[in-house]
């Protein structure tokens, strides 16, 4: 089975450089009402019920994907305009199917739409026990059977405003209470990382909150291109493609490469498939490589910190400020 995802035109290149799919915390997604499928409860301790919940969005990594790529406000909303990308991985692998590494995995992850939120006789006990599941504490088949069908209500309830989308979600729980998270991250199904950069030493910040980019490369099998991608109609000349490496990876792992277009008849989009040449990259759609503005205190330390210095155009400068604080970086290293 293919599921698809979409992305920005750089989020996109960068997703197929890598073949990794990144999940993110309940939290950061842009509907500030997920997970509160329960809030609306009859329990006279409700207060406890909503902290809890707080726990549980904290506990699990979510990936969302989308039963098809043409849809058009889809590609508004997360394909960046129609610039950007869509991705369509195949799902029947262990890393997306396997109960043991998912709390839902894919075959079960269907979002339900509802235009109401019914009321809820839930406990206390059976949002601790959800909360217990995502920080990995063993329950047995029985007991797990129950309150699956809670933990499902929990993080696949949507108002039905969002039904367009036919999301479908891949729920994994980040860490355990209960083995070290050296061991538990060990297996390529729960190891991951955060894009971060150091903004000064010792000091970290992450590219995007909430984010965890999965170790396991997963299969590609078809890209689409939307209808305003740069990469389309570029036709670059071999003298100015810069970089072939997408064209290879498609070709080396058999990806099919869909060129969208606006039907004439019609409010929907139509894929038409193209050739991988599709994917080369020239100077002109690498676009804006680097732009830098400094205040006067960074520009004149900037200066001191690479006085004498000789650089070459593969040398890479950066400059933060921090707590009132300069930093210079050459090469990633601070100076």
């Amino acid at each position: 089975m293919i599921l698809y995802k979409y992305y920005g035109f750089n989020a996109g290149l960068a997703a197929l450089r890598s073949q990794r799919l990144g999940f993110r915390k309940p939290d950061n997604f842009n509907d500030p009402f997920e997970c509160t499928y329960f809030s609306n409860s009859d329990n006279e301790t409700e207060g406890k019920i909503e902290d809890k919940i707080k726990e549980i969005k904290k506990s699990v990594d979510i990936l969302s994907l989308t039963r098809t790529p043409l849809n058009p406000l889809m590609w508004a909303h997360y394909g960046e305009e129609h610039t950007g990308f869509v991705i369509g991985y195949d799902v029947d692998d262990e890393f997306f199917t396997s109960r043991e590494f998912n709390l839902i995995p894919v075959d079960e992850g269907d979002v339900l739409y509802t235009n109401t939120k019914t009321p809820t006789q839930i406990t206390n006990q059976d949002v601790h026990n959800i909360y217990l599941k995502t920080v990995d504490a063993p329950f047995d088949k029985e007991e797990l059977n129950n309150l699956s069908v809670s933990i499902r209500k929990m993080f696949l309830t949507k108002h039905a405003t969002w039904v367009y989308e036919e999301e479908v979600r891949i729920v994994k729980i980040s860490d355990s209470f209960f083995v070290t998270s050296a061991v538990f991250q060990s297996h390529p199904f729960r190891s991951f990382n955060s894009i971060s950069r150091l903004i000064a030493p010792q000091i970290g910040c992450n590219y995007i909150d909430g984010l965890k980019l999965y170790t396991k490369k997963q299969s590609i099998k078809e890209v689409f291109l939307g209808v305003r991608n740069p990469l389309i109609n570029s036709n670059p000349s071999e003298s100015q493609v810069t970089d072939n490496s997408l064209k290879e990876l498609a070709q080396n792992e058999s990806w099919q490469v869909y060129q969208l277009s606006m039907d004439s008849s019609s409010w929907s989009l139509k894929a038409q498939e193209t050739d991988t040449d599709m994917l080369k990259i020239s100077a002109k759609e690498g676009g804006l490589t680097s732009e830098a503005s400094l205040g006067g205190k960074e520009a004149e330390i900037l200066a001191q910190k690479l006085l004498g210095k000789k650089l070459t155009d593969n040398d890479k400068v950066s400059v933060t400020t921090f707590n009132n604080e300069v930093h210079v970086q050459l090469n990633e290293t601070f100076i």
